[in-house]
């Protein structure tokens, strides 16, 4: 994610004596959004100090998230069902199994196939679960709890009333196709799952939906089935990892796009845009196979079992990386010939290695998946950079 660039080049400058205090300083000074984030640096800290005091909600491992949703355009609502598979850690002792959720509104909670269970909520972002009437052997066993739940896809993707962005037709855009996208990183997720929120339990995911015939889904894993139903009034598409991933890499993104594909030996690379959106999809999707290869020479083999660039309306001049899936905006991510697209293109492209493939154990971890892009992007960049070959960095 590109919008702790600046937090991270400071602690990457630590020891380095007045250079550090001149940045430093500089910060402290400026709290407007840097150019490329879209936070600002207050907005920022204040986040991050909600994310160190995260502790696990429950002692439970969750196994699997099974998502199938439709987004309600009419009501800017996801309304979903999500399976969620959990072993208990406890299973003698506890009566409760406490998850993280900030949905606009839960229906209804059960046992897959059984009985309706009891809950809560608070306005900390806890659901608590009643299991008590679950009898001790079969809490022994994973369970699986089917939650009913509706998730708001209203506001802005930089605010914390949703964690979806919801762009229909905007005033002045000649753009007219809508698109609706998670915004997780780095603790948003339960804003559209209700989860265990904890980055360390990782979990298989999986994503149905159900949309109108021209749109299309993009999300994390293996396309399982694209299909037209109902007279081919309706799509239905599904996506399912074969890899276990922390919430904070989950994500889909569902509307009116256009894909451009190619294959760097096997592998699918994609650049997905809103329909009409003019892009140099070419020369970009020639820029990340360049890069790929670039960072498969420097680290191991690209990790997952696809590429996407998903480029995006209302995310500025940032991006968010997911496994295999990376949501950039539109104002950074089109033209393969423009300094800062190809900057921001590789350093969301390096978190597939540090940040997806390798994944953080605690939220304060953060800084160094976001290190590492940064260090990884200026690699990936040398060529275009450093024409006459220098040899300098940064």
């Amino acid at each position: 994610m590109s919008r702790v660039i600046y937090p991270v080049c400071i602690l990457l400058l630590a020891g380095c004596g007045e250079r550090f205090e001149i940045v430093e300083s500089s910060v402290e000074k400026n709290q407007s959004r840097p150019p490329g984030l879209p936070f600002s640096l207050m907005e920022y800290e204040r986040e991050y100090s909600r994310l160190a005091n995260t502790v696990s909600a429950s002692p439970i491992d969750v196994m699997r998230y099974d998502l199938r949703a439709r987004f309600d355009w009419e009501r800017r609502l996801l309304v979903a069902t999500v399976d969620i598979t959990i072993r208990l850690l406890d299973a003698d002792e506890m009566t409760t199994i406490v998850l993280n959720s900030f949905v606009s509104r839960i229906h209804s909670i059960h046992l897959k196939n059984l009985q309706q269970l009891n809950y809560s909520t608070d306005n900390s972002g806890y659901l608590r679960i009643d299991i008590s009437n679950i009898p001790r052997e079969l809490r022994k066993k994973d369970l699986v709890l089917s939650i009913a739940y509706e998730a708001s896809g209203r506001g802005s993707a930089d605010t914390d009333e949703t964690a979806i962005e919801a762009v229909a037709q905007r005033s002045g855009d000649p753009i007219t196709a809508r698109v609706a996208y998670t915004f997780s990183e780095p603790e948003r997720a339960s804003r559209w799952l209700p989860c265990h929120n904890v980055p360390s339990d990782r979990a298989f995911f999986s994503a149905e939906f159900t949309m109108a015939p021209d749109e299309i889904l993009i999300a994390n894993g293996d396309l399982i089935f694209n299909r037209l139903e109902d007279g081919k009034r309706v799509r239905r598409m599904k996506y399912s990892t074969r890899y276990n991933l922390p919430n904070y890499l989950m994500a889909f993104a569902v509307g009116e796009f256009a894909i451009a594909t190619h294959y760097h030996n096997e592998l699918p690379v994609s650049i997905v845009t809103r329909r009409g959106l003019p892009v140099d999809a070419q020369g970009m999707l020639k820029t990340i196979t360049e890069q790929i290869r670039t960072y498969e020479r420097l680290l191991v083999k690209y990790p997952f079992e696809k590429y996407a660039l998903v480029v995006v309306p209302e995310l500025g001049s940032g991006g968010i990386e997911h496994a295999g899936i990376t949501f950039q905006g539109e104002l950074a991510s089109t033209q393969s010939r423009l300094g800062y697209d190809r900057t921001l293109t590789a350093h969301e492209l390096g978190h597939q290695w540090f940040g997806d493939m390798v994944t953080v154990k605690t939220w304060d971890d953060l800084w160094i998946k976001e290190g590492m892009a940064t260090l990884l992007a200026e690699e990936a960049t040398r060529n275009f950079e450093d024409q006459n070959q220098s040899g300098r960095l940064f």
